[in-house]
């Protein structure tokens, strides 16, 4: 597998990127969210990570059924009639949310759908940027999203494969929310009559960690189990707000093959410690329901 790069050491500092990607994909993600067929779980709000390393919002049915993508390095927003390559694009360098938000209405339009439908997602803890308030795209950040890129296609690929050998979904999906990149999978047993899962992940940083960081977390989660299981070198548990083992960009191997065995060996190692901690509360669940 070709890696796009990733620099441990530069990880830290990439959050001003990251929030202008997050921010962008909101766009994606509303006309999901205003015009798409529901999908439980919000899921007609999420994108497809793409081989052209776009990010690809659902088809929207209509008279020519279409989707959005964004290119996340130039930050250019396209829309394309799912028929074709070709369709309009919109560079979002130096121009506002607002801005984006009326070529979008005038795009919709154009194919037949009611402009004043069309409305962003909200969130009470979405990340607080500029952008919110009328700033503009940065186009000296161009590195920096690159830079990101690298950590989405490295996942991307990675989750896949996971998933195809776990049973779990299709194709990972990226989620506007919490801007993250993610599959489930099942356990195949329930827990406290829920059913059983554990989400792997990519996460380009948030307030928890202000870096890109995988993640592995047990649904139902058992914050106060132990003794918990082992982790791979450089991995922690976390219990801040959420439960679930964590690997940070900064504590990977610079060397390119190197980072991708270290990831693949925490998204392996942390599932089966998931499965391992959701398949001991179900026992124990059982037992106590025999007492």
């Amino acid at each position: 597998m070709s890696s796009p790069s990733m620099e441990p050491r530069h990880a830290r500092h990439l959050s001003k990127a990251r929030l202008e990607i997050h921010h962008a994909i909101q766009l994606v993600a509303a006309v999901g969210a205003s015009y798409g067929a529901w999908l439980d779980g919000d899921e007609h709000t999420s994108l497809l990570w793409t081989a052209g390393r776009t990010l690809r919002g659902i088809s929207i049915p209509c008279a020519q059924p279409f989707h959005l993508e964004l290119e996340p390095v130039a930050l250019e927003l396209s829309i394309r009639a799912d028929a074709a390559d070709d369709g309009a694009i919109f560079s979002l360098i130096g121009v506002t949310m607002l801005d984006a938000m009326r070529w979008l209405r005038t795009r919709v339009g154009e194919r037949g759908l009611r402009p004043g439908l069309l409305t962003a997602p909200t969130h009470a803890d979405f990340p607080a940027s500029p952008l919110a308030h009328g700033a503009t795209f940065d186009p000296r950040l161009r590195g920096d999203r690159a830079e990101l890129t690298g950590y989405f296609a490295v996942s991307a690929s990675l989750l896949g494969g996971l998933a195809e050998t776990s049973g779990g979904q299709s194709e990972p999906r990226v989620w506007p929310h919490h801007f993250d990149i993610a599959i489930r999978l099942s356990a195949g047993h329930s827990v406290d009559g829920k059913p059983a899962s554990t989400g792997l992940g990519m996460s380009p940083g948030d307030h928890w960690y202000d870096e890109p960081y995988w993640y592995a977390s047990p649904w139902p989660a058992e914050p106060d189990a132990h003794p918990l299981p082992p982790l791979p070198p450089n991995a922690t548990w976390h219990s801040d707000g959420w439960f679930g083992a964590v690997l940070r960009a900064a504590r990977l191997p610079e060397q390119a093959l190197a980072q991708e065995a270290a990831i693949r060996a925490f998204l392996t190692s942390s599932l089966g410690a998931s499965r391992a901690m959701l398949a001991r509360a179900s026992r124990a669940r059982a037992q106590t329901v025999r007492k």
